[in-house]
């Protein structure tokens, strides 16, 4: 039955107006799935050091650069 509905949905006729806010939302959902997975690659991708930074910690987790060995003389 779910199906049914889903097909008489694509296959009504429908204006202009109708084809250009269905279109829209299309564009605005690929856009904004693109964001998000894209973020969501960086995020948990792991860095030059091997490790990767947890989503919900990353402000306790920013690489720090290595701090400079000054020799005795």
């Amino acid at each position: 039955m779910k199906w049914r509905t889903i097909a008489v949905l694509i296959s009504k006729p429908r204006t202009a107006s109708e084809t250009r806010a269905i279109a829209l939302f299309v564009i605005e959902f690929y856009i904004l799935s693109s964001i998000v997975l894209a973020s969501w690659w960086y995020r948990f991708t792991p860095t030059a050091s091997g490790t990767v930074i947890p989503f919900c910690c990353s402000h306790r987790f920013q690489e720090q650069e290595p701090e400079s060995s000054e020799s005795l003389s």
